[in-house]
């Protein structure tokens, strides 16, 4: 333990003495490091609460209390961290929870990004004085230029920021003075020397007296864009010679239109992306998604999201798929990524596929708490459209998302009546009968058909000879045989609702009509 962090341990009160004392050491120097970085203001309370809850038994506690919003596979997830990291990760999503949209998908990118970092891939072990895991120094730094509240640790595990002022200042966001300036983001993270190297000649190179083939940047101490320049503009896909990817195309043909910015490196980019991902807590499909298409794509279609967006992960979903179905059709065309036969560096990015669609679908329906009569309809119209059905209702203030969906899927069916590559549902004209079907082959084929409840429900009011008559069409070709049975059921039971009241109000032939009352 150097000097610093002996000092303040001198500081604190035997309370929480005797809690660092309980901790392991590497994980009580870094409770004291975050004390040091923090500027915390009263050490011992800090110290004391940290302690208890990097304990084992104090994150059991916390898992179980959020058993009702975390689900098992982030629970698993956390168990399976040191304590203080997932406390940590616990923590940060504590103070921004109100910002979490998905605190399951939040938890389990902040431990996947920590396994990475402690098995030396992308992002690498955070040096000792460095950031935490989703929260450290670059937070002070970087919040006020990223658009990102405090805490969400921006650029985690790369170490002390290099370019952070004094309190107070325009660019420290009140944190603590972290060095002297210097260029943008010129730290040990880009492969330079080591913290303290000189930095060379005016122009901001070469970094830590590694010599450089080209200038770096502005000259030292210049901070390099406005505050708050995040870039180049929407839709700005890349200079004439290669992306930020580093792949560009041969003898300086295009490369993937990657686009970095300036005085950032590709990883430094992908650790800005993978934090937003945190942030907005998206799911799978979506994080899958976002590092199949170019890095600057992506970190451009995360920055068009705003606090209006009630579905971040459809959102993401939808503009990736505009991108690869846009205008000119085929692989290469016009709003697709190019592929490496197009002079890009990347593979080609196929479409969602259907069974992604069918889950990501199902998923969007148990969330929203949709009836059986919307979920029925809703499994019988395709996937792709389903999937615009549920964008359009996710981003709506709509109150009743089971009305909304069946009316959507039932003005689909009537604009699409037969849909190419999916099967027959129950047809307009009349079902075909099994003549002396009873009520036992009725139960017996519901069981064996596997109904859901509505579904036998259905079959069991209609008499056995109908009944038998859906049943025996729910062939291996009927996806969804209950919504199959369902419609045709209500089909039915409504024709006959319909003819009684025709009959009724018709008289039978020979049957004198009731005289009206004539005024007297």
């Amino acid at each position: 333990m150097d000097g610093a962090l002996a000092e303040i341990e001198r500081q604190l009160d035997e309370r929480a003495r005797a809690a660092l004392r309980e901790l392991p050491e590497d994980v009580a120097a870094n409770l004291l490091r975050d004390c040091q970085t923090r500027s915390v203001r009263n050490p011992s309370a800090y110290i004391f609460v940290a302690a208890r809850k990097a304990r084992p038994s104090q994150l059991k506690d916390t898992i179980e209390r959020l058993q009702g919003d975390l689900d098992e596979k982030a629970c698993a997830q956390l168990r399976e961290l040191p304590p203080e990291q997932s406390m940590r990760i616990l923590d940060e999503l504590a103070q921004n929870w109100d910002q979490v949209r998905n605190p399951s998908a939040y938890v389990s990118t902040a431990v996947k990004n920590c396994l990475s970092r402690s098995s030396g891939g992308a992002g690498a072990a955070p040096p000792p004085g460095g950031g935490a895991l989703l929260g450290g120094p670059m937070d002070h730094a970087m919040a006020g230029m990223m658009g990102v509240p405090m805490g969400f640790g921006l650029m985690a595990g790369m170490g002390p920021s290099p370019m952070a002022g004094p309190p107070g200042g325009p660019l420290a966001g009140g944190g603590p003075q972290m060095g002297p300036p210097m260029g943008p983001m010129m730290g040990p993270a880009m492969g330079g020397g080591p913290p303290g190297a000189p930095l060379g000649g005016p122009m901001g190179g070469p970094m830590g007296g590694a010599p450089m083939p080209m200038p770096m940047g502005p000259p030292m101490g210049t901070m390099g864009p406005p505050m708050g320049t995040m870039g180049p503009p929407m839709g700005t896909m890349g200079g004439p010679l290669g992306g930020c990817c580093g792949c560009g195309g041969p003898c300086g043909q295009p490369g993937c239109g990657g686009y970095a910015t300036p005085g950032m490196s590709q990883k430094q980019v992908e650790q800005e992306l993978e934090c937003a991902i945190v942030r907005l807590g998206l799911d799978e499909i979506a994080n899958e998604a976002l590092h199949r298409v170019p890095l600057e794509t992506a970190r451009e279609i995360v920055q068009a999201l705003d606090a209006g967006v009630r579905n971040p992960s459809a959102f993401v979903m939808s503009k990736i798929r505009s991108l690869q179905d846009g205008p000119g059709g085929g692989v290469g065309g016009p709003g697709r990524f190019p592929g490496p036969a197009q002079g890009g560096c990347g593979p080609e990015r196929p479409p969602e596929s259907k069974v992604e669609l069918e889950r990501r679908n199902e998923a969007v329906l148990e969330r929203l708490g949709v009836d059986d009569r919307a979920r029925g309809i809703a499994r019988e119209i395709p996937p792709d459209a389903l999937f615009d059905i549920l964008s359009q209702l996710e981003r709506r203030e709509i109150r009743n998302p089971s009305a909304f969906i069946f009316t959507a899927c039932v003005n689909y069916q009537k604009q699409h009546p037969q849909p190419a590559g999916y099967p027959s549902y129950p047809p307009q004209q009349p079902f075909a009968t099994r003549p002396g079907a009873t009520p036992e082959q009725v139960d017996e084929a519901v069981v064996r058909l596997e109904l859901d409840a509505a579904a036998a429900a259905e079959m069991r009011a209609l008499p056995p000879e109908s009944a038998m008559g859906i049943l025996d069409q729910l062939t291996e070709g009927v996806k969804n045989k209950s919504a199959f049975a369902t419609t045709a059921a209500r089909r039915i039971t409504g024709r006959q609702r319909s003819k009684s009241r025709s009959r009724s109000r018709s008289p039978c032939r020979g049957e004198a009509r009731p005289r009206s009352r004539s005024r007297s």
